[in-house]
């Protein structure tokens, strides 16, 4: 009954984590990187809060099974939980990405160069999930 409870805990809350821990990582980059372009500041924002946001709902689903389960209840079907709705955003970001590309490209086409420049870089909430699922499965499986 407690790996149940656990259970429906991590799945939604998981991605709740995620993105209050992009959000904690991500405020403190922008408003230091201010004076900066939009790009800079979308690249470094955008990677480093997805990461942050990945290593969240992994910490959560490990604090959930570790105080509900008990210690070394966080195996293989707790870590995939955490990270599932997970990778349902990345496939959402890959094509929100692929439309701010092309929303950039119109708008360059159209002479709106400023308007585009001001878009940002629209591929690195993608690499930063990826690169977060990477390093958090690393720790995973190399823990």
């Amino acid at each position: 009954m407690k790996t149940i409870i656990a259970y429906v805990l991590v799945l939604p809350l998981s991605f709740l984590a995620s993105r209050l821990g992009a959000l904690v990582a991500t405020m403190p980059i922008a408003f230091a990187l201010v004076r900066s372009s939009v790009w800079l500041r979308s690249t470094i924002g955008g990677f480093v809060g997805c990461v942050v946001g990945v290593a969240a709902a992994v910490a959560f689903g490990w604090c959930v099974f570790s105080c509900v389960v008990g210690p070394g209840s966080f195996t293989l079907l707790p870590f995939l939980a955490s990270v599932l709705l997970l990778t349902i955003s990345i496939l959402k970001d890959f094509r929100q990405a692929k439309e701010r590309v092309q929303m950039q490209a119109d708008l360059q086409a159209s002479g709106k160069q400023l308007l585009a420049n001001e878009i940002g870089n629209p591929w690195s909430t993608v690499v930063g999930d990826v690169c977060g699922l990477i390093l958090v499965a690393a720790w995973f499986f190399l823990a």
